[in-house]
């Protein structure tokens, strides 16, 4: 006999209870599917969400699960969140950040990312004094034995939180608590101007970076990487922070796999603010913006403010590229990356590429494509020559990665300003294809091919 919706949704609810993990689980996306589709109900299974984790509180394990779904339903819309505050379920989960369990309180730090995508979310978390809690949770306690996997969890949530923050247009360094009176009484106290927070969220990434403990370097790296990509505005304000720079650069100087994963992270945001700019040379001339109190906005996305020109962007990705030579003590970086690409250390040499791919990418600036044409510093080789040829490259990824700055190379529309010798190159490189032997060489046995 077929289940009438209802009765579907209500064998759901039961189920979420099980014993068996994988039963939960389902039953919590049977949910979230049907309010997906439709909110008609939204009361009744809200209701019975209610009254089902009321009763099994003492329960710790299927409690959280309600907790959880509660926090999945309040993170699909703006309207979802709203009626589930006129409730105060919000608290239920602020309420876990203060368990004594240490592997709640990580799990009820994870839930408020589901809060944090959406504008009357981080307005809540604001007025509540939790990014406040979690700033201290991320910084942590020198003098205490307080694990990096809590630290690192409130850094992510924090660097979500003001990510979407900029993301929506939230005036998030502007707010401060006024929610004292709330049930979360023991963080009243904590109230403080948000640009204060703000300030302390860079220094939580300036703290987590420098430590000797990996998973934190990590933890910090995400946050300065994530953050930078996110608009041009923050990603001048980390430039901006002479400590927070050369926190974020100086990881080029650690061992080889987190120098990797900087290059990795510096191309990443080269990608995202290019990315930016390709909507801005696309709306600056025709309808898809508008000027709205002397700035640049899309129209389909109101909350998305754009830079003045194409110019402040190039600019501002210029002074992030120079800076990573200086740090490692070149007067141009396309040198320190030539060095790293001639290398046999696999990790750093691909990492030299992605970045060099992003660069000359398109949309990309025009003064990537020049850094890529000019001669090293000892004015012995051309640095195009060297990073397009394929056949020197030992690694199947290697060679991939090569192809990919001559693709790069090839659909970038700056191409054009080039003299007809070098685009010439550049279209017979792209012919050949990632796996190009010159006729009469050696044909050395490639790696992982």
């Amino acid at each position: 006999m077929e289940l009438t919706e209802q009765a579907y949704i209500e064998d759901a609810l039961q189920k979420i209870g099980d014993r068996d993990v994988e039963i939960s689980e389902l039953s919590c996306n049977k949910i979230e599917s049907s309010l997906k589709e439709s909110g008609d109900q939204f009361d009744q299974i809200i209701q019975a969400i209610i009254a089902k984790s009321t009763l099994v509180k003492g329960d710790t394990t299927i409690y959280l699960r309600y907790v959880s779904l509660i926090s999945r339903i309040m993170g699909m819309n703006e309207e979802y969140f709203v009626r589930c505050s006129a409730l105060g379920l919000p608290e239920r989960i602020c309420e876990l950040c203060f368990s004594d369990d240490y592997l709640v309180k990580i799990l009820a730090i994870e839930l408020l990312s589901n809060i944090s995508k959406l504008r009357a979310g981080i307005i809540y978390l604001t007025q509540a004094n939790i990014i406040s809690w979690l700033t201290e949770q991320a910084y942590g306690d020198d003098n205490s034995s307080t694990d990096s996997l809590l630290c690192n969890e409130a850094l992510r949530v924090l660097t979500n939180v003001f990510e979407k923050s900029l993301m929506l247009n939230v005036p998030i360094w502007h707010l401060s608590g006024s929610r004292a009176e709330s049930n979360l009484q023991r963080v009243k106290g904590m109230i403080e101007p948000a640009p204060v927070l703000g300030k302390r969220f860079l220094d939580n990434i300036v703290r987590h970076i420098e430590s000797m403990n990996e998973s934190s370097v990590l933890a910090g790296l995400y946050a300065v990487s994530s953050f930078a990509s996110c608009s041009l505005a923050s990603l001048q304000l980390i430039i901006d922070d002479d400590t927070l720079l050369a926190a974020w650069l100086s990881i080029l100087n650690r061992k080889v796999e987190l120098q990797a994963c900087c290059l990795h992270s510096i191309a990443k945001v080269f990608r995202s603010i290019l990315n930016q700019e390709s909507v801005l040379l696309a709306g600056h001339n025709d309808s898809k913006t508008m000027v709205k109190d002397g700035k640049l906005y899309i129209k389909d996305d109101p909350s998305l403010i754009l830079p003045a020109s194409p110019h402040d962007l190039f600019d501002t990705l210029r002074q992030l590229f120079l800076a990573i030579g200086k740090t490692k003590g070149f007067v141009h970086t396309m040198d320190y990356l030539l060095k790293l690409v001639q290398q046999p250390i696999t990790e750093t040499r691909l990492a030299a590429y992605d970045l060099i791919h992003a660069m000359v990418g398109h949309p990309g600036p025009p003064w990537g494509i020049l850094e890529i044409m000019r001669k090293d510093s000892l004015g012995a080789l051309y640095i195009w020559d060297e990073v397009s040829d394929v056949s020197r490259e030992v690694t199947k990824a290697g060679k991939e990665w090569r192809f990919s700055i001559v693709a790069a190379m090839e659909s970038n529309p700056y191409k054009d300003s080039l003299p007809l010798e070098l685009r010439e190159d550049i279209t017979k490189k792209h012919s050949r294809g990632p796996f190009f032997v010159p006729r009469g060489a050696s044909n050395p046995m490639t790696m992982e091919l």
